[in-house]
């Protein structure tokens, strides 16, 4: 509680981030499984699969790009319509190789400037802090794209809510001027 009486609101912050990620084998496994099952091309499966975002953990090792914060979000005064955002956004190629997915987690802070003696604390459920429960989503790419160490990548992601589910996010992620990709977070 605040010396004035009012009810804190912890975390009273949230930051959203966006990161590339070079995972060869996970693609293979995931958005490149239906190029080749057993021989048979199933690739008419491959985009219903990547449309969906996919919930975990990103190996600190595959994040081949700088982060980019794409949405900030006030705890304490926060509205339903504050969720829905259209966010260009850069980051930097840390290294040559092939970008295969975007991968999105969230920073949380615990901040009260007003209370004597505060400690402001934060967590991470990004790739670069201790693993939690909420791990990262991955949206991975329809095609791959060829990055190389210190290129600016730009994009812009577009996140609202659908009417009729509003657990859910649509997500769309424009890279390089490509075409959209569009996303589900269920």
């Amino acid at each position: 509680m605040e010396p004035n009486g009012n009810f804190l609101i912890m975390p009273n912050r949230c930051t959203m981030h966006l990161v590339g990620v070079c995972d060869e084998d996970r693609y293979a496994a995931t958005a490149g499984y239906f190029d080749d099952v057993y021989g048979f091309k199933m690739s008419c499966l491959r985009k219903p699969m990547i449309t969906e975002a996919s919930i975990e953990v990103i190996p600190e090792s595959k994040v081949v790009t700088t982060d980019a914060m794409i949405h900030e979000l006030d705890i304490s005064i926060i509205e339903l319509k504050d969720t829905e955002f259209d966010k260009n956004f850069s980051f930097v190629a840390k290294s040559d190789c092939n970008l295969t997915a975007i991968g999105g987690y969230f920073d949380c802070f615990f901040e009260a400037p007003n209370i004597k003696d505060w400690q402001p604390s934060m967590f991470t459920t990004g790739p670069f802090g201790p693993a939690t429960h909420w791990k990262q989503t991955l949206f991975y790419l329809e095609e791959k794209l060829t990055i190389q160490c210190d290129q600016k990548i730009c994009g812009n992601i577009k996140v609202t809510r659908p009417k009729k589910d509003v657990r859910s996010l649509n997500v769309v992620i424009t890279l390089n001027g490509r075409r959209p990709q569009f996303f589900t977070v269920e």
